[in-house]
């Protein structure tokens, strides 16, 4: 079916087309509208157009929707007159994302194909990373023991894990803003702190444990973040380093020292341990990744 839609009655022949044929999405290229197009038609099914490209005729992409899948569509977003993509909630869990990218042969510009598509970025010019998932919401739930604290929003764990999968949604659409945006609430940033003493001197604060009692919600939102970088971070660890990472221990680098001590023994060779405590933050700037 070769038809352009450059004209409002060359689209009314295209949704008659439509009509003959079963579908979900359509994707459309070579719209050549010079104005996006977001509307309804009077059957119920969604079009929406991108404009063609400004230095010419030629270019521009779009969607077909029908009528039944229209009303679960999240967002549509035209990054140029050749890439589309558009959102829809498959189910309370589930969201589908679908792309459309035209690249005609005849109309390739060597310096573009060698830029590669345009990212999705802020204002300041940062990548604006992903959506979160309500399923990845929902995970960051599932983890946090029952029974803990709460802080000033005297909101728990337990009664997050029980909410409607509605609340799930609204979370998570929240939490995308605050990943995108790199802002966070005010009230995530005042905490509660209760000094636990470990032993010796009372009058010695170093003998303190200071435990903060922090938002559930902020924990819950940068366990999110947490789950998505984990890989990464895991990645650019040495393995010399086995404190505060999961699947290491303590019990790998005592392995390693007893190791140590008996080759030296074996092969009659000195050996110097030091053990040596760094507070690390005295060291190295911190930089706050959300304001």
């Amino acid at each position: 079916m070769q038809l352009s839609v450059v004209t409002d009655d060359r689209l009314a022949e295209l949704l008659g087309e439509t009509k003959t044929i079963k579908y979900d999405i359509i994707e459309l290229s070579e719209a050549k509208r010079a104005a996006e197009i977001h509307m309804m038609h009077r059957d119920g099914t969604g079009v929406f157009l991108g404009k063609r490209n400004v230095t010419s005729v030629s270019g521009g992409v779009g969607f077909i929707v029908n009528s039944t899948l229209l009303p679960k569509i999240k967002e549509i977003k035209f990054l140029d007159h050749r890439i589309a993509y558009l959102t829809f909630q498959v189910d309370r869990r589930l969201s589908c994302t679908v792309f459309q990218v035209y690249d005609p042969v005849a109309d390739t510009d060597p310096e573009e194909s060698n830029r590669g598509p345009p990212v999705i970025a802020s204002p300041s010019g940062m990548e604006i990373p992903p959506p979160f998932l309500p399923e990845e919401v929902r995970a960051a739930f599932r983890s946090f023991p029952n029974g803990k604290a709460a802080g000033d929003d005297k909101i728990t764990a337990d009664f997050l894990k029980i909410c409607h999968d509605n609340v799930i949604f609204l979370l998570t659409d929240r939490f995308t803003k605050y990943l995108q945006s790199g802002k966070v609430p005010e009230k995530w940033k005042t905490s509660n702190t209760t000094l636990i003493f470990k032993k010796g001197d009372k009058e010695d604060l170093e003998n303190y444990r200071p435990i903060c009692l922090l938002p559930v919600l902020y924990k819950e939102f940068t366990k999110c973040v947490l789950n998505r970088i984990r890989t990464t971070l895991e990645e650019a660890q040495p393995v010399e380093q086995a404190g505060f990472r999961r699947s290491f221990s303590a019990i790998d680098h005592i392995h390693s020292i007893q190791r140590l001590l008996e080759v030296g023994r074996e092969y009659q060779q000195p050996l110097t341990l030091v053990f040596i405590d760094f507070p690390i933050f005295c060291f190295y700037p911190v930089f706050p990744v959300f304001q």
